[in-house]
């Protein structure tokens, strides 16, 4: 009997569909194990794990894979972050809804890292860029999805052999974004994340005057005046 997935907002909608397919899928911070699960559903070879560091949301996760009938395919994990020996090359992580800094932090601390992540800051995403071009890990793309009032940026990101260095716009704005913006290739989600992070620039260029030629930027890429925000 087929089973309907569950029913997932636009950003973790998102993030599925940029699964590997046939892979194993582990979703650091997982919750209910709804993305992991949907996953499954639609990957029917493929393997999860659903990491979560509180036990509520895991005893919830555990009621979702049998009802939705996945038990043998996917593996509650309490844990923080990745632990050690979880994580194969093949594996695709996930890490998303965290802020930058802590997905930083898990990324740093975990003893192995697979070939490819996915992941997707609500905060602080300069911090978390910049924290992977030291681990060398790549960006090689980067979508921005409306969810409500706001723009989410979600990272698929793969493993390089050697760290590497990000300019101040591409730290800021995104490398693939940045691209996006000054190729006039805007979407609403786009626009958006732009207005928003021209906002955020406005205000710590207060204390960082270094800071003007981002915003004049991202301004420049929305056809806007640089003065009208200064």
């Amino acid at each position: 009997m087929n089973v309907r997935p569950p029913r997932l907002g636009r950003r973790l909608s998102l993030i599925e569909s940029l699964a590997p397919e046939a892979s194993r899928l582990i979703d650091v911070g997982s919750d209910h194990a709804l993305l992991p699960i949907t996953y499954l559903l639609h990957q029917p070879t493929a393997s999860a794990v659903a990491i979560d560091n509180k036990e509520k949301p895991l005893a919830v996760a555990e009621k979702n894979r049998r009802r939705f009938g996945v038990e043998a395919r996917l593996d509650l994990v309490l844990a923080d972050g990745l632990p050690d020996g979880l994580v194969k090359a093949d594996d695709c992580v996930v890490i998303a809804g965290l802020g930058g800094v802590e997905i930083k932090s898990i990324l740093q601390k975990a003893s192995y890292l697979p070939k490819r992540l996915i992941l997707s800051p609500h905060s602080r995403a300069e911090i978390l860029r910049e924290a992977l071009a030291s681990l060398g890990l790549s960006i090689i793309d980067e979508h921005v999805v409306l969810e409500g009032r706001r723009a989410y940026v979600v990272m698929e990101v793969k493993k390089t052999s050697t760290p590497y260095h990000l300019n101040e716009y591409e730290r800021w704005i995104g490398p693939v974004v940045f691209s996006k913006l000054k190729a006039r290739d805007k979407t609403p989600a786009l626009e958006l994340y732009a207005k928003r992070l021209i906002k955020h620039l406005t205000n710590r260029e207060k204390d960082d005057p270094s800071l003007q030629p981002v915003r004049k930027a991202l301004m420049d890429s929305l056809g806007e005046d640089h003065e009208s925000n200064s």
